[in-house]
């Protein structure tokens, strides 16, 4: 292993194997729907949590503002 992933947490056997499970639809992502993303790794998971998070919060500020958008009725 080079000297740059020394110190990485993850390992690389268990990812490939399910990334290969999560294209074959079998193993542990057997009954799963395929992802559009595929968070392998925990700071990959913690990193996509907080960008949800965030994203849900400014959903929610903003809710008000991104419904309003409609032609008025001009009858």
């Amino acid at each position: 292993m080079s000297e740059h992933w020394k110190h990485a947490q993850g390992d690389p056997e268990k990812a490939m194997e399910v990334l290969v499970d999560a294209i074959k639809a079998e193993g542990k992502a057997e009954g799963r729907a395929v992802p559009d993303w595929l968070l392998l790794g925990k700071p990959t998971f913690t990193q996509a949590n907080a960008t949800a998070e965030k994203l849900d919060r400014l959903v929610e500020d903003w809710k008000s503002i991104s419904r309003d958008l409609d032609f008025d009725d001009k009858l």
